[in-house]
């Protein structure tokens, strides 16, 4: 029996007991604070790949289903770059030795920071995008001002809160171990998990073998056979329309019952092989719960009085409009879609008529009364239900089973002392020969950055007036912890986009822009902040300087900003191919939420679209579901002592983020969490402890990879590339359940 099996009543010592479990096999448990660490190679390497993953994943992000390069990838051929400037650079200042582990981390560091899409970047597409906004306004000095003061804020509410979410042992960061597994295999690094007779073959060759298999197959459901991206089961098996309606699981058609996925790129979203399978279990459960159950009743019985929804993809082959669930889109009381923009008065359109924006960008009040109320799509309803269960369960979650830990925390913060048990574990030992940021220059940062938020926001066209500027940072700032801790445990990451467009649709209604902006503040700053302590975390398993890994996360988060946001702006305004906004796999579903709920939110409001007389006002009972749901297993916790209460975790049940887009990943991912994290992990220890993480990066690396060669193929190179269409390779890729053949690209 393991440790975790016998009964733990302290919630934060279970999970320390969890995390030694997950993580003395794999990272170091000694250190030579000798090893050089910020070193020229380092910065110079690091450089390099943060300009290209800013570069390549801001093109990414404008897929349907947003795919993003792993910075694993600069962490596997960073290395061999590293032992070649060792051994050619003269020694010295540019060469102090052999190249270590320690640099091969902060180049990491560097180009992970840059790698990330800021998500003030959503801002300026919607705002500059002539499929979008379109307002001549924003240009590229003002995007630059925006992207900066919303990405630099979050440094210091990350120093702030290092104390509660990198220090404590429980806080495992399962989303770091793969990254510490390469690490390891790659400079040779001796851990536990090496100490094995029964398998002799090592990690560095381990990962190579699986980064070349997931390398070819991803050809496949990327370019050469793209059905296989997304397999409706169901329609291949029966005739029935309701059936094959619902089976459906490609973006503007049903919810994807029992489809299923061989594309890499879309069950990676779930991490299924590098997050404690609990945590994949609650995830995809509740998402195939809500989807698979739940939707399809409030569809059936009619719940929000929808009219029929036309969808202007999908039509059978008799040229009946099909129905719709999984959209994003936003639906008149005629069922026809509308659209957050304002008429181009040099251009007009018969779609004008269908534009909800007048010329200063908020609500035209005349349409509205002529389209009111409006609808989502069940599915897309549902999942702001789950948003607002989401959010109000996350704080009542950490309440229940942290506030105790969180209070001690408190109190030595205010003392400046560090006595607690889960302060002394290995590598906070081995940490203390390294000079800390004392927590006034993290306070100072983020005050000054707030002042600078507010001068940005007042003065460009991300308008914002200076009392919501402050505003939406407060509340990043009560929600980070709470939400660390969520994600410092799980390894899924929530986040406050919902909660802040509520707040600031009900304080000023009407305001398209302004909501937009308070939504990246309140949002972005948050979930800049944990990705840095994710860092941090990252650098306090490999022994790294607190001094060296702030600098390196400054340096790459600056590059990123520069290439991430005036790349963005390149690819609307310039890329001819891939067709942006055309193209099947290339609809920039992501950006179309975040306008959409602009709209929702902004320019129509959460009370004209959530208050009392409306569709959707029932809706609101999810943030009353949310705070009661989590006391459920706490006391059952209480009174029935088991360590299983405390691995159901409503935040992460009622989290759905598979709406819309291809629908075939949830199967895959839970059989695949479920082989892994479970069977694996319980009855062939020895393998997992050894290869487990090694095959995570692997095939997030090789798979980006081959996403990478077939986009630069396509959009560089040829057109030609691309099949013609086929049954492998359809114009649409669930044709079969429209009745249509493989030609059509509805």
């Amino acid at each position: 029996m393991s440790k975790t099996e016998k009964f733990v009543e302290d919630t934060e010592e279970y999970d320390a007991m969890v995390a030694d479990e997950y993580t003395k096999a794999l990272t170091p448990q000694t250190d030579d604070p000798n090893t050089p660490a910020f070193t020229f190679r380092a910065v110079f390497l690091g450089c390099l790949w943060a300009v290209f993953l800013a570069t390549a994943n801001v093109l990414f992000s404008f897929r349907t289903n947003s795919f993003v390069i792993p910075t694993g990838l600069a962490q596997l051929l960073s290395y061999p770059m590293g032992v070649f400037l060792a051994w050619i650079l003269p020694k010295g200042f540019l060469n102090p030795g052999p190249f270590s582990i320690k640099e091969h981390v902060l180049i990491f560091i560097i180009a992970g920071s840059a790698g990330g899409l800021p998500y003030g970047v959503d801002n300026v597409v919607m705002q500059h995008g002539k499929n979008f906004i379109n307002d001549p306004a924003v240009n590229m000095g003002n995007s630059l001002a925006f992207v900066t003061a919303s990405q630099l804020i979050g440094y210091g509410l990350a120093g702030i809160c290092r104390r509660f979410l990198v220090k404590p042992a429980a806080m495992l960061w399962p989303g770091v171990l793969p990254n510490v597994a390469l690490f390891t295999a790659l400079n040779k690094v001796e851990t536990a998990g090496d100490k094995t007779e029964k398998y002799s073959q090592t990690r560095y060759s381990y990962f190579f073998m699986v980064f070349f298999m997931i390398f070819v197959f991803q050809f496949f459901p990327s370019l050469l056979a793209t059905s296989l991206s997304t397999v409706s089961l169901l329609c291949l098996f029966t005739t029935n329309r309701t059936a094959r309606f619902l089976g459906s699981g490609s973006s503007f058609g049903g919810i994807g019952i029992l489809a299923w996925s061989f594309d890499w790129t879309q069950i990676s979203v779930y991490a299924p092989i590098a997050v404690p399978f609990y945590a994949t279990a609650n995830l995809v459960g509740g998402a195939i719960i809500w989807n698979w159950i739940v939707t399809p009743i409030f569809y059936y019985t009619n719940s929000f009085g929808n009219p029929f929804l036309v969808s202007a993809n999908r039509m059978y082959s008799d040229n009946t409009t099909a129905p719709i669930l999984n959209s994003n889109h936003i639906y008149s009381k005629d069922g026809e879609r509308v659209f957050v923009k304002r008429p181009d008065p040099e251009n007009p359109s018969k779609a004008d008529k269908y534009y909800l924006l007048a010329n200063d960008f908020s609500m035209d009040q005349e349409k509205y009364e002529a389209f009111k109320p409006f609808y989502l799509t069940e599915a897309f309803a549902g999942a702001y239900l789950l948003s607002f269960v989401t959010i109000a369960a996350s704080i009542s979650h950490v309440i229940l089973w942290y506030g105790a830990d969180i209070k001690v925390q408190f109190r030595q913060a205010l003392r400046q002392t560090s006595t607690a048990e889960g302060l002394k574990d290995t590598h906070n030992v081995l940490m203390e020969a390294y000079p800390d940021l004392p927590e006034w220059i993290y306070a100072a940062w983020l005050a000054v950055f707030t002042v600078l938020s507010v001068v940005v926001c007042e003065i460009t066209p991300f308008h914002m007036p200076w009392w919501a500027t402050l505003l939406a940072t407060f509340m990043a700032i009560v929600f980070t912890i709470p939400i660390g801790i969520i994600q410092a445990v799980t390894g899924s990451q929530i986040g406050l986009n919902v909660i802040t467009e509520f707040v600031i649709g009900l304080i000023s209604p009407g305001q398209t822009i302004y909501m937009a902006t308070f939504k990246s503040f309140g949002y972005n700053v948050m979930i800049q902040a944990l990705n840095l302590v994710s860092d941090l975390k990252l650098g306090h398993y490999m022994h790294i300087s607190p001094y060296a890994m702030v600098t390196a996360q400054l340096i790459g988060t600056v590059i990123g900003i520069l290439f991430n946001t005036v790349g963005a702006l390149y690819i609307m305004d310039s890329l001819q191919s891939p067709k942006i906004f055309v193209d099947d796999l290339w609809l920039a579903q992501g950006y179309n939420t975040f306008l959409n709920a602009a709209g929702i939110w902004g320019s129509i409001g959460p009370a004209r679209f959530f208050g009392s007389g409306t569709p959707y006002f029932s809706l609101n009972l999810g943030f009353l579901a949310g705070f009661i749901l989590p006391v459920i297993p706490w006391l059952l916790n209480k009174y029935y002592p088991n360590n299983f209460w405390h691995l159901i975790n409503v935040p992460l049940l009622a989290f759905n983020n598979t709406v819309p887009g291809e629908l075939g990943a949830l199967l895959p991912a839970l059989l695949i969490g479920l082989y892994t994290q479970f069977f694996l992990k319980r009855y062939r220890t020895e393998w997992f402890n050894k290869y487990n993480y090694v095959l995570a990066i692997a095939l997030d690396s090789g798979a980006a990879i081959a996403v990478l060669v077939i986009t630069i193929l396509q959009a560089f190179i040829t057109e030609e590339v691309t099949p013609p269409p086929s049954l492998l390779s359809p114009g649409s890729l669930d044709f079969y359940c429209w009745e249509q053949p493989y030609t059509y690209s509805g």
